[in-house]
C-alpha cells in the first residue's frame, strides 16, 4: 500500500513514528484513558464496555439487522452475534422476525436497554466533559475538526485498500497465517 508522502528530512524520517507523541500513540493512548475510565462507570451499572458500543448504536435506531449494527459498530459479524446474544440474556434487547420477513432478525431495545441510557450516557457525557477542562473552545473545535480529517483520511486509504481486494484478515485467518510462517521458519 502506497502512503502519500510526508515532506520531513530523511534522518528523522523514522523518529516521529517512534516517540510517544505520534498521532497515532497519542490517539491510541486517548482512547485507551477513555475507555478504561468508562468502563469503570458502566460496571457500576453491570455493562459491560462491550454492550457499550452496541447499545449507543440502538439507542439512536432500533430494528436493525445483526448485520448493521456490525456494520455501524465496525466489528466482525460473529462478534457482534456474540455480544447481542448475552445482551438478550440480561435482557437489554430482544430479536423480532418482520411479520412480511421470516429470514430476517431485527433487534430491538427492552424496557431494561432503554432505561440504561438515561443511566449511561451521562457518564459519557460527564467523562468527556471532564477531559476537555481547562482547553479552550477554539483549542477544542480546532482538535475536532482535525480529527475529523484524519478520520477522513484513513477512510480514504481503508477505501483504496478494498478497491484493491484486500481485507483485513480475520483472527482465525490471522493464526493460520501466523501458524504457517511460524512453522517455515522453525524448518529451516
Amino acid at each position: 500500500m502506497e502512503f502519500p508522502k510526508e515532506k520531513i528530512n530523511e534522518q528523522d524520517k523514522y523518529l516521529t513514528f517512534l516517540q510517544s507523541d505520534s498521532t497515532a500513540s497519542l490517539i491510541k493512548n486517548l482512547w485507551l484513558s477513555y475507555s478504561r475510565i468508562l468502563q469503570m462507570g458502566l460496571m457500576e451499572h453491570s455493562v459491560s464496555f462491550g454492550h457499550w458500543t452496541f447499545l449507543r448504536i440502538l439507542w439512536e435506531k432500533e430494528g436493525l439487522t445483526q448485520k448493521n449494527i456490525s456494520k455501524l459498530a465496525k466489528v466482525s459479524e460473529p462478534t457482534t452475534h456474540t455480544a447481542l446474544k448475552m445482551m438478550v440474556k440480561l435482557g437489554y434487547i430482544e430479536r423480532r422476525k418482520a411479520l412480511n420477513n421470516k429470514k430476517s432478525i431485527y433487534i430491538y431495545l427492552t424496557k431494561e436497554g432503554r432505561e440504561l441510557q438515561n443511566k449511561l450516557l451521562p457518564l459519557a457525557y460527564d467523562l468527556n466533559s471532564a477531559s476537555l477542562v481547562d482547553i479552550s473552545k477554539d483549542d477544542i473545535e480546532v482538535t475536532r475538526r482535525t480529527l475529523n480529517e484524519i478520520s477522513k483520511n484513513l477512510q480514504t486509504l481503508e477505501n483504496q485498500s478494498a478497491d484493491q481486494n484486500k481485507k483485513l484478515p480475520s483472527t482465525r485467518e490471522l493464526t493460520n497465517r501466523l501458524n504457517s510462517t511460524n512453522i517455515k521458519s522453525d524448518k529451516k
